[in-house]
């Protein structure tokens, strides 16, 4: 990707620049020169030890997932697990592009790249990460529904209707954020050492306050919470009244068994997804809250501390993924550990090591 390809070398020179005498380089020099008006130091050269770490952090792991799905059939047996394939596929690109960009932009606290790499860094800032927040609501909606109506969801809920809700995820984030952006970007992109999407003469209705703020912040989170209430109420009225759960009043059977198992798993992911969402986005709600609707101005490290949690969920998802699904648990430690196990004999003889059909959720 072309833009990638003057980032890498921007990062190139930054790292290169934290590692000697910043005070007498060249690099430190034509900063200045760039942006000779600003009052703003960089920052400690100790701030890119946990921002590139984190950045790898996200693209590595989010990329064990995708890779989970590529090399082991039984993953995309469920299609439940496609929905997780979304939010891991954007929560990679935040990795690979909003983060090393924000990273060098909030190092350097002016911006040095050029206008277009603004625009190109500035839409997927903005729907990124909201577009996997916006997965997670598909993923609440889907336990709901599964709970709720579960006939109409075990004869109707396929990968169609699958790929149709992800369609739908991305088309709402878009069509919240493009309007807005592109009126920004054609009337106010021409900007020196910086890259900001609202500024001075930009219309309310083009302002990210009803994009990043309401329409990809509160909204998605109040829906995934929603949902998740009203799931959760089911199924601690099937278990009060002593019934079988919504969905699993079949005959006994070994396909009944995992088809509870997958349920059961399927509602633990959502639940530590949302319990994530909801503390790594706190201190996010907390600023825009005072902000927004207080007019309350908090400290530069607090709003920083919010930004930086709100990438970090995406770092964090996956190790959730892999913690509370078993399909993706299995391919990742078959594929990274199984050679290990087999040479140190771990297969007993006459034991059958072979998954089990998967049964879709």
């Amino acid at each position: 990707m072309i833009p990638n390809i003057f980032l890498v070398s921007a990062l190139t020179n930054l790292v290169n620049a934290s590692l000697s005498n910043l005070n007498n380089s060249r690099f430190f020099e034509a900063r200045n020169s760039t942006s000779a008006s600003s009052s703003h130091p960089i920052k400690p050269d100790w701030y890119l030890a946990p921002l590139v770490t984190l950045t790898a952090l996200t693209i590595l792991s989010n990329f064990l997932i995708i890779l989970s799905f590529c090399v082991d059939r039984h993953v995309r047996t469920s299609v439940f697990n496609y929905y997780l394939l979304n939010i891991a596929i954007w929560d990679f690109i935040v990795g690979i592009i909003p983060l090393p960009y924000y990273t060098i932009y909030y190092y350097q606290e002016t911006w040095l790249l050029s206008s277009w790499q603004c625009s190109f860094f500035m839409y997927f800032d903005y729907t990124a990460s909201a577009t996997s927040l916006w997965g997670l609501v598909v993923v609440s909606i889907n336990r709901m529904l599964a709970v709720t109506f579960p006939i109409f969801y075990r004869h109707y809920h396929s990968k169609r209707a699958c790929f149709l809700a992800i369609a739908a995820s991305w088309l709402v984030v878009n069509a919240s954020t493009l309007p807005g952006f592109i009126y920004s970007r054609y009337y106010f992109s021409n900007q020196s050492a910086e890259c900001q999407w609202d500024r001075e003469g930009l219309p309310n209705w083009a302002s990210s306050l009803y994009t990043s703020v309401v329409t990809n912040g509160w909204l998605p989170s109040a829906i995934a919470v929603f949902c998740y209430c009203v799931t959760v109420s089911k199924l601690f009225h099937a278990k009060v009244q002593d019934r079988p759960l919504p969905g699993n009043d079949a005959p006994a059977g070994s396909g009944h068994s995992r088809r509870s198992r997958k349920e059961r798993q399927a509602f633990l992911v959502l639940t530590l997804l949302l319990a994530a969402m909801i503390i790594f986005f706190l201190p996010w709600y907390v600023y825009s809250v005072r902000k927004i609707l207080m007019g309350k101005e908090d400290p530069a490290a607090f709003d920083d501390a919010a930004v930086w949690m709100t990438y970090a969920l995406s770092a964090v998802n996956p190790f959730l993924f892999n913690a509370a699904n078993n399909d993706i648990k299995h391919a990742l430690s078959s594929k990274l550990c199984g050679r290990a196990n087999r040479i140190g004999g771990t297969h007993s003889v006459g034991t059958d090591n072979r998954r089990k059909p998967t049964v879709p959720t």
